[in-house]
């Protein structure tokens, strides 16, 4: 079984629909995954249950592979970085390869 490192950002409570609402971030070795969660409930309920159920909701929703609004931070973040440096290095042979300017005689 995976261990996860769960967060609970941005909860609030929205009265309009009577639940809980919050994004919980799960870190699972290098990778980052936000899942939006929701749960109707008073609200005098009490934060631990609360971020538990979310949190709950959240590793059942990546168990199955609903990633629905999901974002991978860091998987972007190395994708920028490789074509980051490919251009550059495209850049760098483009230059090397192109003619100088012309010599005044």
């Amino acid at each position: 079984m995976s261990s996860y490192h769960a967060q609970v950002q941005n909860l609030h409570y929205n009265a309009a629909n009577g639940a809980f609402e919050a994004i919980v971030v799960l870190h699972e070795g290098a990778d980052t995954r936000k899942f939006p969660c929701s749960l109707k409930a008073p609200i005098d309920t009490s934060f631990e249950r609360v971020s538990g159920a979310l949190v709950t909701q959240a590793k059942a929703a990546r168990k199955r592979g609903t990633q629905h609004l999901v974002a991978r931070a860091r998987v972007a973040a190395r994708r920028r970085a490789t074509t980051h440096v490919k251009t550059l290095a495209r850049s760098f042979l483009d230059s090397m390869n192109s003619p100088g300017p012309a010599k005044a005689a």
